[in-house]
């Protein structure tokens, strides 16, 4: 096996934690556009959706390297976040 270098290293630190934000925000984004909502309300679902990514990402990167309580407090909050606008909407109601 062959050992990275520092430059191959920092190359690939924290590719996971854009991805996952990219990927959470896209389907927050057009999760609200589906729902009918105004444009509004579809950049507030990008952004949600991309913390909750971000999150995610995190926790399965904290997970996979051996930090299993790390990994899930992480998780957590990321389920929080996806939850976040239900929770908002049906207090507002």
């Amino acid at each position: 096996m062959q050992k990275l270098n520092t430059i191959e290293i920092q190359s690939v630190n924290g590719g996971a934690l854009a991805f996952g934000a990219a990927i959470g925000a896209i389907a927050g984004g057009a999760s609200a556009a589906a729902g009918g909502g105004d444009f509004g309300d579809v950049v507030s679902g990008a952004f949600v959706g991309g913390i909750s990514g971000f999150f995610g990402g995190a926790g399965g990167m904290l997970w996979s390297a051996g930090s299993k309580f790390g990994g899930a407090v992480s998780g957590a909050g990321s389920a929080y976040f996806g939850a976040l606008p239900a929770l908002i909407e049906k207090q507002a109601n």
